[in-house]
C-alpha cells in the first residue's frame, strides 16, 4: 500500500489522511467537500450578514465535490472514466433529486456509470452540506494521458 498523488487544486485536508493506492490499482479518495482550492470557502452558501448561514446551493455544491475529486483523479493520471464506486454523504434529503441532476451531468458521457450508495447524515464538517469519498481503478476507464 502506498499514499499517492495528492494535488495543489483540492483545498488542504482537515485532518491526516490521503488518497491510497493498493498495488492492485485501486485507489481510494478521501471524502472530498465542496471547499474551493484557492479560497478554501465552502461554494454554494449564502450567509446572513451576522455569517451565518441564510441558505445554500447544493447543485453548486456537489460541483464543488465533483472538481476536487477530479482534481485528485487527475493527480493520479486517471479521469471520471476510472471511479467504480462512490459514497455520497447529504445532509438533507429533499437534495437528492438536486444531486442526480449533477450527477448525470458529471458521468454523462462516461463509459459506464459507478456505483453508488447515498447515505443521509445529521452533520457534515464546515459548512458542507454533502460530501464524497470514492473507488477508482486503474484497469477500468481510459488514462488521462490517452
Amino acid at each position: 500500500m502506498k499514499s499517492a498523488s495528492t494535488s495543489n487544486a483540492t483545498p488542504p485536508n482537515l485532518a491526516h489522511y490521503g488518497v491510497v493506492e493498493l498495488p492492485t490499482g485501486l485507489l481510494f479518495l478521501p471524502g472530498q467537500g465542496c471547499r474551493d482550492p484557492e479560497t478554501n470557502l465552502c461554494v454554494g452558501v449564502v450567509r446572513r450578514p451576522d455569517g451565518t448561514i441564510d441558505s445554500y446551493d447544493i447543485e453548486a455544491q456537489a460541483r464543488g465535490v465533483f472538481r476536487n475529486i477530479e482534481a485528485l483523479l487527475l493527480a493520479a493520471g486517471l479521469t471520471r472514466n476510472h471511479i467504480v464506486d462512490v459514497t455520497v454523504f447529504m445532509k438533507n434529503k429533499a437534495d437528492f433529486q438536486a444531486m442526480n441532476r449533477v450527477w448525470d451531468e458529471y458521468f454523462r458521457g462516461c463509459s459506464a456509470p459507478p456505483a453508488r450508495t447515498t447515505v443521509f447524515v445529521l452533520d457534515l464538517p464546515g459548512e458542507n452540506f454533502i460530501e464524497m469519498k470514492a473507488l477508482a481503478s486503474r484497469t477500468s476507464g481510459t488514462s488521462a494521458a490517452s
